[in-house]
């Protein structure tokens, strides 16, 4: 009954839709959420039906083609699991990752295997003519600014007491961290402002760590006297840009809200607020509205998100009839 309601979910929720930069990633996301429910039920033929509708998505990554792989693999469509083997070790998949992963057991008893074993060199050397390629694009003084930051934060992390965490030295070390956490934030924004905002393809993987530092300082989005004033219309331009996702600066809101003990707008990190929720109900504005605005930024609706991992719906939006 379940699944024949999320199909039902699906398909109403995409009709009518023209592609543009967020509306390529709420198909992404909407297929890889079903493909991904059901590859958690076991039920891998119903989660291969979704791959065909995922191929050419801009979204795709590596570990998406490895996952295709995987789930041709367990449905024995050995001939389209080497197919996206290749794809996905052409964007810097490794043997080890292959070799060590279950659902590829019955692919490595397969007669293709050996394919995959004369052709791995060869398609490992075209990624690493490509990651050479990248590198050189990428601006290492900046990116390794920015690794540098975070060293300073890390160092003091290895100081912080293991024990007796209310004690009057625990406090003075959460306390040089939360002070270390906005001087940071400060320098990268003096960074940005020189550099322009932080994207993959300019600082290569140093993104993750200047999006982390950020979001340590998510809580002061919504001072006027911060340096947010000035990185937003940075994001903004770089979402229109394509080159970060449609949902990014939401995804920064939706932690200030978090942080600041207001009700959520989106439910990005549904999974992630459960863990931490500081309160024993995460409250949402607007609850019967909240798909309308995830569609608006390119995200699945909050009813496939939860079935795709087989969790309840928050206790706040249990109950509620959607828009």
């Amino acid at each position: 009954m379940r699944k024949n309601i999320a199909i039902i979910f699906l398909f109403i929720s995409l009709s009518g839709f023209s592609q543009n930069w967020t509306e390529e990633h709420y198909r992404y996301d909407t297929f890889s959420k079903m493909m991904t429910g059901y590859y958690n039920r076991g039920l891998y033929t119903e989660s291969s039906n979704y791959i065909d509708s995922l191929q050419g998505n801009s979204f795709l990554s590596q570990a998406d083609y490895f996952r295709f792989a995987r789930i041709y693999s367990l449905n024995n469509e050995f001939g389209k699991s080497l197919e996206h083997i290749e794809i996905a070790v052409k964007k810097g998949l490794s043997k080890k990752n292959i070799e060590e992963s279950y659902d590829m057991d019955k692919f490595a008893e397969s007669n293709l295997y050996i394919l995959y074993e004369t052709n791995f060199n060869k398609w490992n050397e075209e990624y690493l003519k490509e990651f050479e390629s990248i590198k050189q694009s990428i601006d290492t003084s900046y990116s390794n600014s920015i690794f540098r930051l975070d060293s300073i934060r890390l160092k003091l992390l290895k100081q912080y007491p293991k024990t007796n965490q209310t004690s009057l030295d625990s406090v003075n070390y959460t306390n040089k961290i939360i002070a270390q956490d906005s001087l940071n934030f400060l320098t990268l924004s003096q960074l940005i402002k020189k550099k322009g905002f932080p994207t993959r393809k300019k600082i290569g993987d140093a993104f993750f760590t200047a999006n982390r530092l950020l979001f340590l300082e998510a809580k002061k989005m919504e001072n006027k006297e911060s340096e947010w004033v000035n990185i937003i219309p940075l994001i903004n331009k770089e979402i229109n840009n394509e080159n970060l996702k449609p949902f990014y600066l939401e995804q920064l809101r939706e932690q200030y809200l978090y942080e600041t003990d207001q009700p959520l707008e989106y439910g990005i990190r549904l999974t992630v607020y459960r863990l931490l929720k500081k309160s024993p109900i995460i409250h949402y504005a607007n609850p019967e509205e909240i798909n309308i605005r995830r569609k608006k930024i390119g995200l699945c609706s909050v009813q496939v998100q939860a079935w795709a991992y087989a969790m309840e719906l928050p206790e706040h939006l249990q109950n509620i009839k959607f828009k």
